[in-house]
């Protein structure tokens, strides 16, 4: 271990991270320069990383630096514009699948323990973090046990988590067979969080509400028609409002996404 690394793990973490008594911002900026080392340590596969990427968990019971802590975790395994073999940087074959199978575990123990509500909201935020950040063949395996803490997810008042778990839906959605039994599954609570995620009145975010009408829109092609025929008419009823949104994109995908449910039969 270099004199470094050994000097952030033992102190730079204690001293400007864990410190309550530092101002937010300094402990903030202290989150975003452990994000960098731990960035550069996980796309080297280097033996540092995972102990770096754990110190972050550390911090999801400070409510004052949770969610900073949460992002994070999505943000140590996330492409980075510097870090790329054209600037000679040393890049391994797989980092983000090993970051994954390492905190995966971790993050979804979390999300299940309703002992302490506060960090399983923050393991919540680091999962949508994660899943935004890396390819869906890294976490696809697991989306049996996702998809039930994703629902979660889009109960949370943030719009930027709720935006990432329906991208993360539509992406799973795309070219994959095996996601409609799933889906199907759980038809019911996704029809019910697409409509209210599109109507300006409880969502005032412009991508989330175009990206819940753009999955609804996917809906009928990858779920049976006697599992959505229930929910046709209260679906078009409610895209009749969408169609009325302030916004003109939001509008469009309204028009496209009420025009695929009118058409949808067995």
């Amino acid at each position: 271990m270099t004199p470094f690394l050994s000097d952030m793990l033992d102190n730079f973490w204690t001293k400007k991270v864990i410190d309550r008594n530092l101002p937010l911002a300094t402990r903030q900026q202290a989150i975003q320069s452990w994000i960098w080392i731990s960035r550069a340590l996980t796309v080297r596969n280097h033996q540092l990383a995972t102990q770096f990427s754990a110190r972050v968990f550390e911090a999801f019971s400070d409510a004052s630096i949770s969610w900073n802590a949460a992002q994070a975790i999505g943000e140590i395994a996330a492409a980075d514009p510097i870090l790329t073999k054209r600037n000679h940087a040393v890049i391994k074959v797989l980092h983000s699948q090993k970051f994954v199978i390492a905190v995966l575990p971790r993050i979804i123990a979390g999300t299940q323990d309703t002992s302490r509500p506060p960090e399983q909201t923050a393991y919540l935020i680091a999962l949508t973090s994660l899943v935004k950040a890396v390819p869906k063949a890294t976490y696809v395996h697991e989306m049996p046990t996702l998809m039930p803490l994703f629902l979660r997810g889009l109960e949370l008042p943030d719009a930027e988590i709720r935006a990432n778990v329906i991208d993360t839906f539509l992406a799973a959605a795309e070219g994959d067979p095996s996601e409609q039994s799933l889906v199907s599954e759980h038809a019911n609570t996704l029809v019910s969080a697409m409509l209210g995620n599109c109507a300006v009145e409880q969502m005032s975010s412009v991508r989330v509400r175009t990206s819940a009408l753009r999955y609804l829109g996917v809906l009928p092609s990858i779920v049976r028609y006697d599992v959505l025929h229930p929910h046709k008419s209260i679906v078009i009823r409610e895209l009749a409002k969408a169609v009325d949104d302030p916004r003109r994109s939001v509008r469009k995908e309204a028009v496209n996404t009420r025009t695929i449910w009118f058409n949808c039969s067995g």
